[in-house]
């Protein structure tokens, strides 16, 4: 409840941001395994508020999402377009870690190949080959 005893709005369903919550009970936390609608997250703020409402609606602070057309406009791996770098930002920012899933060989992009590796020396975000790979990543990042 919100002040004045409201329920906060359902931007799953009225963005259209999902069609699908999954948890996964991990290692001594949940995992909410995420598949949004077709290009759903083409913002920062897009993917900011889907991770605070999923957040809100699971709890969850550990994500999993496809890294395909389904979830992420065209221009989220295109790092000039500075997409992929301001949302992973966000999810530093808001202590949430993300692992993203897929095939990057359909980015032949050598800088996204730098910032994927660099990526993971942190904690917060991940780019795995499969979603296996991501929840068992976030398990161990527990």
């Amino acid at each position: 409840m919100v002040k004045g005893g409201r329920q906060p709005p359902d931007l799953a369903v009225k963005r259209g941001y999902m069609t699908a919550i999954e948890t996964h009970q991990g290692n001594n936390r949940l995992i909410a395994s995420l598949r949004p609608e077709v290009g759903s997250i083409g913002s920062a703020q897009d993917a900011l508020d889907m991770m605070m409402q999923v957040h809100y609606e699971t709890g969850c602070r550990a994500m999993v999402i496809p890294a395909d057309a389904d979830a992420f406009a065209p221009a989220f791996f295109d790092l000039k377009s500075k997409r992929v770098g301001d949302i992973l930002q966000k999810t530093v920012n808001d202590n949430i870690q993300l692992a993203i899933w897929g095939d990057y060989a359909q980015y032949p992009s050598r800088a996204l190949a730098a910032f994927i590796t660099e990526s993971h020396r942190g904690r917060a975000v991940f780019f795995a080959a499969d979603e296996a790979q991501s929840i068992r990543w976030l398990e161990e990042k527990a």
